[in-house]
């Protein structure tokens, strides 16, 4: 599964990056899924975010997954480049040490925030 990533980068901005979930073949009842291999996140969460809401410059309090439930949320990185999400939608949050800027476009979002163990080494997520 292709997601995009919101890393920091080393002159203390962000940028993004293209990303490739790990998918393992599984069936269940006969039917063939694709799994990612899991993990224990310490602390999942549901936020709502107001419509107009503009977050300014901040780093992300956590490494985590982001899913858009609902509504359209833009996130701009430190080196100036904007990406936008939907229902449905996800991205890896994981600049903690650089800044992005976020943003709720034309009416409030709805997330579900999955944070990483602080161990998770996301380049070394495997099936």
């Amino acid at each position: 599964m292709n997601v995009i990533r919101n890393v920091a980068t080393q002159d203390g901005e962000s940028q993004f990056m293209e990303f490739t979930i790990p998918l393992m073949r599984r069936e269940l009842s006969g039917i063939p899924l694709r799994l990612s291999p899991g993990f224990v996140s310490p602390n999942v969460s549901f936020v709502e975010v107001p419509e107009g809401a503009d977050t300014g410059w901040h780093g992300a309090t956590a490494r985590r997954i982001v899913v858009i439930l609902s509504g359209v949320l833009e996130v701009e990185t430190g080196d100036g480049e904007s990406r936008q999400w939907g229902a449905g939608e996800v991205f890896l949050e994981e600049d903690v040490e650089g800044r992005h800027a976020t943003r709720a476009v034309g009416g409030p979002v709805r997330l579900l925030f999955v944070p990483f163990p602080s161990d998770f080494v996301v380049d070394q997520w495997s099936a």
